[in-house]
């Protein structure tokens, strides 16, 4: 062993761990020691006062400290503040890290316009951040208006954030309730964010009995769609394979504008997402759509959109065989119509056709 070894193992103890014990041999106090290891390890500095986020003062080209965000709901990293974006958003503001990862979790966090939902994702000096308008919350005592009865079946008018059914407040669920019919079936479904025509059967095998009629496309389907983007007349069919299977959606440009379109969409398939899925391969991604295609915030108008923006409009099931005809039609609601106006799209009404090409803006 080197001498230096023998230096470094040589080293003396400090003296109030040792005791004198027999012939002068030194024997270790290990209280003392256990005692000096605790303090060392359990002695914690005060802690710093955490920081709080920063917004940028429209005055100056600083920042200032403060939880509020700007003006248009921005908040502004200043020099500092960089780090994991769910920690900035919770001292932002003023909430629980919990909360703050609720919101990503929604996919409302933007970061530079573009959709960020990562809760680690690091922020830098510099950057925005901006959170979007909430979806809408469903009331549970909410309406929901009967738009057509015959015989076993009847079509109603699904609110946006409702669930179809399989949940103590969907449709299927209240009217079971409301209408004392406990058999009451959702035929199909809608999104959650989906409002307009649903259609129900009294009990399950009646719903059974339209399950041919569905594969045989005799069930008649059409939305109307808001979409990013000036959706191109020529385009009136996209016909693409979702999930391995037959998907056939056909498309008609009711109005547009340089930024937006006012699309009637009407399927012959029943694909999950199909609608949405083939607007966004096609190119002009569903308004509002938090899953599909929208991971940049456009601007003002589209950050402040509540859901995506699809309506069933009109449902209508006619059967020669049974002699069964059941058809309705459901008014668009006033958050899609208010996104209409926000890009300068009219939609047609009875006395007022489809803009034709050369009167769109």
């Amino acid at each position: 062993m080197s001498s230096g070894n023998t230096h470094s193992m040589s080293r003396r103890r400090p003296e109030k761990w040792r005791k004198k014990r027999g012939r002068g041999a030194d024997v270790f106090d290990f209280a003392a020691l256990v005692n000096f290891a605790v303090k060392k390890t359990f002695s914690v500095p005060p802690a710093l006062p955490a920081k709080k986020a920063c917004v940028r003062d429209n005055r100056t080209s600083e920042g200032r400290l403060g939880g509020a965000a700007d003006e248009a709901g921005r908040y502004f990293v200043a020099p500092g503040q960089a780090g994991e974006l769910i920690a900035f958003l919770a001292a932002a503001r003023g909430e629980s890290r919990r909360a703050a990862k609720r919101l990503l979790d929604e996919r409302r966090v933007f970061v530079n316009g573009r959709r960020v939902w990562m809760a680690r994702h690091a922020l830098r000096a510099g950057d925005t951040v901006e959170i979007q308008t909430p979806p809408p919350r469903y009331a549970p005592d909410a309406p929901i208006s009967i738009l057509a009865e015959q015989g076993p079946f009847l079509i109603v008018n699904k609110p946006a954030g409702a669930l179809s059914n399989e949940g103590a407040g969907s449709v299927e669920a209240r009217l079971r309730a409301s209408l004392g019919e406990p058999e009451l079936t959702a035929v199909h479904r809608l999104d959650r964010e989906t409002s307009g025509c649903l259609l129900l059967a009294r009990t399950r095998a009646d719903a059974d009995r339209l399950i041919p009629l569905f594969r045989a496309r005799r069930v008649r389907k059409i939305y109307w769609a808001l979409v990013f983007g000036r959706f191109p007349d020529d385009i009136r069919e996209i016909r693409r394979p979702l999930d391995g299977e037959e998907a056939v959606s056909f498309v008609r440009v009711l109005d547009a504008a340089s930024d937006a379109s006012l699309l009637e969409v009407r399927i012959e398939t029943g694909r999950t997402h199909q609608i949405r899925r083939h607007l966004l391969e096609a190119g002009y991604p569903l308004a509002g759509d938090r899953a599909y295609g929208n991971s940049r915030a456009r601007d003002a108008r589209a950050r402040a959109l509540p859901r995506q923006m699809l309506h069933a409009l009109r449902l209508a099931l006619r059967d020669a065989e049974t002699g069964l005809a059941i058809e309705a039609l459901a008014p668009p609601p006033e958050d899609f119509l208010a996104a209409l106006r926000a890009y300068g799209l009219r939609p047609p009404t009875a006395g007022r056709p489809p803009r034709p090409p050369a009167e769109r803006s």
